[in-house]
């Protein structure tokens, strides 16, 4: 991560020494193309790759279950579905972007990535994690944060819940 970050601002610091230096002589085509594809790198380098956090609990009688999605867009919404119907979107609001990534950043060094979790029961709590080029599903026993979380995110997933829960209040 930290090697990535570097190579970012290097690629920045190079790349503004070049828009500067090409400042002076606006007037050619050929600097023209140049500044465009130095914009078009920066705005590469600095793209958050998308990704989507997922909690939910689902089970019991009716088979009733409701979760909440953030995405890497800020975004974060509640949903309820009902056994295999489409999910119904609840509500759906901009949020803390930092806050969220900060969120991702814990769940990619926490060691649950390299973990199994696939318990059921009556009631099951899901966790499912989308990158663009990979998806993470743990599930385990239960409702929620009652318990049975696995021991790598239990805090996290309590701070993520309180987080989520304070948006609508």
């Amino acid at each position: 991560m930290k090697k990535k970050i570097l190579v970012s601002i290097s690629s920045f610091v190079f790349l503004l020494t070049l828009i500067l230096q090409l400042g002076c002589n606006t007037d050619s085509t050929k600097t023209q193309n140049i500044k465009s594809a130095v914009v078009e790198t920066l705005q590469k380098e600095t793209q958050i790759d998308s990704f989507s956090i997922s909690l939910s609990s689902a089970g019991g009688i009716t088979g009733l279950g409701s979760g909440y999605t953030l995405t890497s867009d800020g975004v974060i919404k509640y949903w309820r579905q009902l056994s295999f119907v489409k999910d119904t979107t609840l509500w759906e609001e901009e949020s803390d972007i930092t806050k969220i990534l900060q969120f991702k950043n814990e769940l990619d060094s926490c060691g649950i990535l390299q973990k199994k979790y696939d318990g059921t029961d009556n009631m099951t709590t899901s966790l499912v994690y989308n990158l663009s080029d990979t998806s993470y599903t743990w599930t385990w026993e239960d409702r929620g944060i009652d318990s049975n979380i696995p021991t790598e995110i239990t805090s996290w997933y309590k701070e993520v819940i309180e987080f989520c829960t304070s948006i609508k209040k």
